[in-house]
């Protein structure tokens, strides 16, 4: 099977990593600096870097394939 992870644009560090740490529950997994980092939440890894031109981040995203929606949904919804 192959796997792949994904690798998301950000326009600032501290809310990005903010948000993902206190709302999704996201653990950072590695760090290089401010410009790029490898965060984790149930085995599922997200490769986060820095960007300063919009169009990329406006229009760049990832997918992940889940097995079951609802359980996901419920997860997320807990945390908030």
């Amino acid at each position: 099977m192959l796997n792949g992870i994904p690798s998301q644009a950000f326009l600032n560090f501290k809310n990005t990593r903010e948000f993902h740490k206190i709302k999704l529950r996201f653990d950072r997994i590695g760090y290089l600096n401010e410009s790029y980092e490898v965060s984790e939440m149930n085995q599922f890894v997200v490769h986060f870097w820095k960007c300063n031109n919009k169009l990329y981040l406006e229009n760049t995203s990832f997918y992940r394939d889940v097995e079951n929606l609802n359980v996901l949904s419920n997860e997320l919804l807990a945390l908030t």
